[in-house]
Parts: structure tokens; C-alpha cells; sequence
């Protein structure tokens, strides 16, 4: 396998479903209030990272379409980023942009075997990626590390994912893949 070689891939809708929800607010609950709600309950247990403490800017209109950020701390200290955004006066759609769960790794396990296979023209079977097992919070560059071995030779090399940007309310836009150095 050619190591730096960088693989660019469509977006995959499946990706980050798990970590994004809608809320209805009550009670004329703003949005940066409903949304620190969100993340203290559904998101804290769907992310498995213990506990959050998290900050919310609210959007400068509560119109659909308006976008919002917010952050959580973890007790080990990472940061989690969060974009929401207004579906209506009083209903958000939050996700976390810089987490992959572990049932996205399984997707992207799948997708980059795919593709590298087609772009180094071998069999799909002719090579494995493993990507890691439980949720990861991506690095400032949103990239991710995995594995993949070419079972002609054993090799195995660091597969690079860098994740495409991140919209609440449809996850990441794609994913593109770069082969990394021979780790063993």
C-alpha cells in the first residue's frame, strides 16, 4: 500500500444519528437553556463519556434555520463540541460535531473498506480496518485513527479519518481516508 495517499469519500447519512436529538421546549424555555437540558440527560448517556458540564451560547433568533453552539467539559477533561440548531420557535435539533460513537466506527469500518479496496483495485476481503471500540472524541483537525492491514503482506498501517464538517440535524457530511505510515 502507497502510505499519504488520501481517499475522499460521499457523505455518509448514517454516521452521528445516535448522537443527535430534537427538543421541544416548554414553558418559554430558551434555547441554550432546553439545549444544556439536552446534553445534561439524552446526550450525556448516549456519548458514555460520564459526566458533562457544558456552557451554551443562545442563537441570535429562536427562527428556524438559526444556529447555536455549545461545549461540555468531561471529567478527564476533553472537550465536546455541540451545534444546534432551531427547527421552530420552540423545538432544537442538537449534535455533538466533534464525537464519533462507537456504532459509527463500525459504519466507517465498512465504508473504508470499500474504498480503499476499489482504489487500490484488490478485493475488499484483501484488506481489514479497525477502528476503535467505544466513543472517541476527534482531534482539533476532526480526524480519527484506525488501522488496516494488507493481508497479502501483513503490513498494517494507521488509516487517518478525517471527518467532513458537521451540521445538526444530518450529522457529518462524509468522510475521507488517508493511509498513513507501516506501524507494523
Amino acid at each position: 500500500m502507497n502510505s499519504n495517499l488520501v481517499i475522499r469519500r460521499t457523505p455518509l447519512t448514517a454516521l452521528a444519528a445516535g448522537a443527535m436529538i430534537v427538543f421541544t421546549a416548554c414553558g418559554g424555555q430558551s434555547a441554550g437553556d432546553a439545549a444544556l437540558e439536552l446534553i445534561a440527560g439524552d446526550l450525556t448517556e448516549q456519548l458514555d463519556l460520564g459526566e458533562l458540564d457544558a456552557t451554551c451560547n443562545e442563537p441570535d433568533s429562536e427562527e428556524a434555520g438559526e444556529t447555536f453552539t455549545c461545549s461540555a467539559t468531561t471529567e478527564s477533561g476533553d472537550v465536546v463540541e455541540f451545534v444546534g440548531s432551531m427547527v421552530a420557535d420552540d423545538e432544537i435539533v442538537m449534535g455533538a460535531s466533534n464525537v464519533l460513537l462507537a456504532e459509527d466506527f463500525e459504519v466507517l469500518e465498512a465504508d473504508a473498506t470499500e474504498v480503499v479496496a476499489a482504489n487500490f483495485e484488490v478485493e475488499p476481503t484483501s484488506v481489514s480496518v479497525v477502528c476503535p471500540d467505544e466513543t472517541t472524541i476527534l482531534n482539533d483537525d476532526q480526524q480519527a485513527s484506525c488501522e488496516i492491514t494488507d493481508a497479502a503482506d501483513g503490513a498494517t498501517y494507521e488509516l487517518i479519518v478525517n471527518m467532513l464538517p458537521f451540521s445538526a440535524g444530518e450529522g457529518f457530511s462524509g468522510a475521507e481516508y488517508e493511509v498513513g505510515e507501516q506501524i507494523s
